[in-house]
């Protein structure tokens, strides 16, 4: 599964990258520091997940999830924002949680 981090703090994006790269069958294909790049990316790479920070600069997350989820119009495509700050996260879409029949804790399980 293609994965992109939109994720201003470079400790966080880092951090979640490590995470996805303990299991094979998740690649993150791209990082993006603010929600502008993440639009850009979306469209290059044309990700099934994202993961959005709320607060990023340039773009907010949820105008840049926006962006993409008019861009992608009915692509499948999990959409997860989160609040670095809280550690806070929801979906944005049905097919997160869910995506390729994958649980969030089935992604990040280490066997």
């Amino acid at each position: 599964m293609k994965i992109l981090i939109a994720e201003d703090h470079r400790m966080m994006a880092d951090g979640l990258a490590n995470l996805f790269s303990k299991r094979p069958d998740l690649q993150v294909v791209a990082t993006a520091e603010d929600g502008q790049q993440a639009v850009t990316m979306a469209s290059k790479y044309k990700p099934e997940l994202i993961i959005m920070d709320v607060n990023l600069p340039v773009l907010g997350g949820i105008e840049a999830t926006r962006q993409i989820k008019t861009m992608f119009n009915e692509a499948p495509l999990g959409i997860a924002l989160i609040d670095s700050l809280t550690g806070n996260f929801c979906e944005v879409n049905s097919m997160f949680g869910k995506i390729a029949g994958r649980t969030m804790e089935e992604m990040t399980s280490i066997n």
